[in-house]
């Protein structure tokens, strides 16, 4: 592994400011930029990940060309829109390159075959409910559904597959509104599995580390808001100290280095003490003090 494949994910709001209009202080927290521009003086690829718009990048002007790219809901929530995998590997919205079969016949054509349509609809609420003749009327304009508004590719026509629909190998069913495994997938579509990640959040962010248990989770502390990153800094050292093994993998390490103490387990590394938590998906959590 390379030190290129050293990524960081950060939350925006309660992680790198506030930026609400009503709070107080409104604005970046502390010393973010001097700890970011360490960070990247490291070799580490920064990028954000938020449940927040694409607007919400506005927020951090004075430091986003720090960010090597911003992830708002637009991008990391595959509920948002559905998205499906290239053969090369690249996801992309599926409406970016396929539309219906309807929709690339002619005004003339299209206004004919809605007219059809409705002559069927129209027909069918007046057949007896139950019948044969209905039944197979039904059955008629189902087909018909299916055939015009099959999903076809922009340039082949190829109808499309829906085994290519993107979906989160972490879960069996439904979407991440911050899903840090389809981030990974955006960033090397090929080499997503050699990337070794971290991110950085708040409280609010426990649950993230379930789209992708690979990637553990610092939450940051009080003291870490007030300005002092020097524990995040030494955690995220350590996580990524050995290039030749993933940082969940060095997690592990560090986990079973704790000690026991209440809920959680802790450990002290160059005076600071952490704590660990693992979640009942696989999540990997790391709380500063």
């Amino acid at each position: 592994m390379t030190i290129d494949n050293d990524i960081i994910f950060f939350d925006k709001d309660s992680t790198l400011g506030e930026f609400e209009s009503f709070r107080d202080n409104v604005g970046l927290y502390p010393n973010v930029p001097t700890f970011l521009e360490a960070q990247r003086e490291t070799g580490r690829r920064l990028y954000v990940a938020t449940t927040a718009g694409d607007g919400g990048r506005a927020h951090l002007a004075d430091i986003d060309s720090l960010f090597e790219g911003y992830f708002g809901r637009q991008q990391i929530d595959a509920g948002n829109v559905v998205l499906y995998v290239r053969e090369d590997g690249v996801i992309r919205g599926i409406r970016d390159d396929y539309d219906t079969r309807i929709s690339f016949e002619s005004e003339e054509r299209r206004e004919a075959l809605d007219a059809e349509s409705l002559e069927r609809s129209d027909r069918l609420r007046e057949l007896p409910f139950g019948s044969d003749e209905k039944k197979a009327l039904q059955t008629e304009i189902q087909a018909w559904f299916h055939h015009w508004h099959q999903l076809l590719h922009n340039e082949t026509r190829k109808p499309f597959d829906d085994s290519n629909i993107y979906q989160n190998p972490n879960i069996d069913s439904g979407s991440f509104i911050k899903d840090l495994h389809l981030a990974r997938r955006l960033i090397s579509p090929t080499g997503y599995e050699q990337l070794r990640t971290v991110m950085v959040g708040d409280h609010g962010d426990r649950g993230s580390p379930a789209s992708d248990p690979e990637t553990p989770l610092i939450i940051i502390s009080g003291n870490t808001r007030a300005g002092d990153w020097q524990p995040v800094s030494r955690m995220l050292d350590e996580l990524f100290s050995d290039a030749s093994m993933p940082t969940w993998q060095v997690y592990e390490r560090m986990f079973a280095q704790s000690t026991p103490s209440d809920e959680k387990r802790t450990l002290s590394l160059g005076g600071v003490e952490f704590s660990f938590e693992k979640g009942e998906q696989s999540e990997r959590r790391i709380y500063c003090k």
